[in-house]
């Protein structure tokens, strides 16, 4: 039974390994025995259309959306040739498509396109040497927040009010910090961002919002964490997803306003092969990941029940990427790269158990 049909009766540093490519939030080179390197896409709900933002071939970078209810997707060039080398990151920042990817020579860029509007806009957010992962990008309240890994090991983030020119950076932690690229979200009242530390620690930072200070907790010790993590608001719960070891998924999450974090495993050991992506889908956490033998895996947990049910999307030799998950319209929506550098769509209409695939761009289109 799916999530859906259960719920409606009761919810790189810059780019990795060759020739595994992307769309969103990048993961690591395996350490320790950790994950093997892998790339992600990213797809989200931009007004009233499915986004996804890519790396093309030749280092462009693309923009895709598709109507809700509709079966055409539309491709724009956002950005040409050689000006992309990490995944980009996309999110809605008030009445406009954002994306941030680093460009060349290690600088961190910021596009935006008016919802409606056909011409894509380029900022330089950070200069020459200054970002050395692929970036996260997030609303936060009245602001649009990146963060990066930038030099020796540090993480940055910088802010620029909605509709705003400017972009502030801060530093969250200092050198030998950070060794993943990080996820930064709106949880509460607060920005948050993870990223794993030296050690494979799992860190968390927060800061209040409207404040400047940065406070950093450890979720889980060292040798913990094998992947970048994600992370999300669930319901009133911080929520954040790592690999584990023996390839496992760890899912942490602590209720809003409180200090413990609670750890759960699943998926078990050998069961994942890339970073994992948690969201919210109606009442459920989400965990996408890709699994054995090249498959797509989806875990979902209805709130207040503790039990994880595991379906696969798509079985072997289909998912050569970290895929990305998210809620669009009234469906699970995920994405990933498919064969011969190809990118796929999925779609699971809320109250259904099936999963319906399209094929967004196909071969030698996504790296």
């Amino acid at each position: 039974m799916g999530i859906q049909q259960y719920l409606y009766g009761l919810n790189s540093r810059a780019r990795v390994a060759a020739g595994l490519a992307a769309v969103t939030v990048a993961v690591i080179a395996p350490i320790a025995g950790g994950t093997p390197a892998a790339s992600a896409q990213s797809v989200t709900q931009v007004a009233h259309a499915s986004a996804i933002a890519a790396d093309g071939p030749g280092h462009r970078l693309y923009y895709y959306w598709q109507a809700i209810g509709g079966k055409t997707w539309h491709k724009e060039l956002v950005a040409g040739r050689n000006s992309t080398y990490s995944q980009p990151a996309l999110a809605q920042t008030g009445r406009v498509a954002a994306i941030a990817a680093e460009g060349p020579d290690h600088r961190l860029y910021f596009y935006w396109e008016l919802i409606g509007g056909t011409r894509w806009h380029a900022e330089l957010v950070a200069g020459k040497n200054s970002t050395y992962s692929a970036p996260s990008l997030a609303r936060v309240a009245n602001y649009s927040l990146i963060a990066a890994e930038s030099g020796g090991g540090r993480l940055h983030a910088y802010w620029q009010p909605i509709s705003g020119k400017r972009w502030t950076p801060q530093l969250v932690a200092g050198r030998n910090s950070t060794y993943s690229q990080p996820s930064a979200k709106q949880i509460g009242r607060t920005a948050a961002i993870v990223a794993m530390g030296a050690r494979n620690r799992l860190s968390y930072y927060w800061q209040s919002i409207g404040a400047r200070r940065w406070h950093p907790e450890t979720i889980a010790g060292k040798y913990s964490t094998y992947s970048a993590p994600s992370l999300a608001q669930v319901a009133n719960f911080s929520v954040v997803a790592a690999v584990g070891v023996k390839r496992s998924i760890q899912v942490y999450s602590r209720k809003i306003g409180t200090r413990a974090w609670r750890a759960q495993l699943i998926g078990g050991f050998d069961s994942t092969y890339s970073a994992p992506a948690v969201t919210q889908i109606a009442r459920a956490t989400v965990v996408v990941a890709r699994g054995p033998r090249n498959s797509l895996r989806y875990y979902w947990q209805a709130f207040g029940v503790k039990p994880w049910h595991p379906e696969t999307v798509a079985g072997k030799n289909t998912t050569y990427s970290q895929p990305s998950v998210a809620e669009v319209g009234r469906s699970a929506v995920a994405v990933a790269q498919g064969v011969r550098h190809s990118l796929v769509f999925y779609r699971q209409a809320i109250g259904s158990k099936h999963w319906r695939r399209q094929l967004v761009a196909g071969k030698s289109t996504t790296y």
